[in-house]
């Protein structure tokens, strides 16, 4: 499950679990105001902010289910729109995080 939330942190959709099904799929995240369409693979997100946070989150009961848990976690990507013309794509800076070794 990810559960999406806005700039003021409150909780406004998720992805897959019980909200969505089990199955995975795409979701594409839409700011306010936006007219656009989408293919007819992709679900829309109606964001109320420019601005969200994706918190994946996986149901562990003990250490056995970890590395189940991290495959599920390393399957969720995020990617930004392709048709988004190239004079209004912002260069992106490499974020560097602390990765904690989870035990395989």
């Amino acid at each position: 499950m990810v559960e999406i939330v806005d700039f003021w942190t409150n909780a406004f959709a998720y992805a897959g679990g019980v909200a969505t099904g089990y199955k995975g799929g795409k979701f594409a995240l839409v700011g306010p105001g936006w007219k656009g369409k989408l293919p007819p693979h992709v679900t829309g997100i109606n964001s109320p902010t420019r601005w969200v946070l994706v918190q994946p989150r996986v149901h562990v009961l003990d250490r056995d289910d970890l590395p189940a848990a991290k495959a599920v976690l390393d399957a969720i990507t995020v990617e930004g729109s392709p048709k988004r013309p190239a004079s209004h794509r912002r260069r992106r800076r490499a974020i560097t995080m602390p990765h904690r070794n989870l035990p395989t």
